[in-house]
């Protein structure tokens, strides 16, 4: 990661977990159908765009300490708790209780800008899964054993995305401990170019995801 931010054409980057699960978080006899689980480093928050709304966000002795706490965003406070207060609540990450510090939701200029129903069904199919983030520390406790990590960058500039990602690819697969028969490497999406087959986002989106 060091490597990595030291790069001139990266801002900022983060390292962190990510699980599509079903059926996996609960609370009590509610679960919820669909989610992300995302165990963040302490630079994620920022990088993605995401700011707190509600509680607290996570901090370092959250990470020290091995925590489990876990932010969530209004999809996963929807369908858990009704929209009532969850700040200080638990919830059941795989079987394992994780109390609720902290909502989170994207900054406004991050958000899809919306120019047609096309826009919208495909901005509503991408938010409908409950996001749930906990402590990078705490990740081991859900799945029981170490995994490869994504990496998410923001370029210093959209002109410097495409060298950004080929750069941040190359440092990441140069520490890759596997053969080269396996096939196994880091490749960069460029979310810029994803926008614009999916999303019509902002000229100012500048992030990449190594994964």
């Amino acid at each position: 990661l060091q490597e990595v931010v030291e790069l001139p054409e990266v801002e900022t980057a983060s390292l962190y977990h990510t699980r599509n699960e079903y059926d996996a978080v609960y609370r009590g006899a509610k679960s919820l159908s669909n989610s992300v689980i995302l165990g963040i480093d302490r630079n994620y928050l920022d990088v993605y765009g995401y700011q707190v709304t509600k509680g607290r966000g996570l901090t370092d002795k959250d990470y020290s300490e091995g925590r489990k706490v876990a932010l969530i965003d209004k999809t996963t406070a929807a369908s858990l708790f009704d929209n009532a207060d969850v700040i200080g609540r638990t919830i059941e990450i795989k079987g394992e209780p994780f109390v609720v510090v902290g909502m989170v939701a994207k900054k406004a200029e991050s958000q899809p800008v919306i120019n047609s129903m096309e826009d919208y069904y495909r901005y509503m199919s991408d938010d409908q899964s409950g996001k749930i983030i906990i402590p990078d520390q705490v990740w081991p406790v859900i799945y029981q054993y170490d995994e490869p990590q994504n990496c998410i960058v923001r370029a210093s500039d959209t002109d410097s995305m495409t060298k950004a990602g080929k750069n941040v690819s190359e440092i990441l697969n140069a520490g890759l401990s596997v053969s080269e028969e396996s096939g196994i490497k880091y490749k960069g999406e460029d979310q810029l170019e994803k926008a614009k087959s999916l999303q019509k986002l902002s000229d100012s989106t500048n992030t990449l995801v190594i994964c």
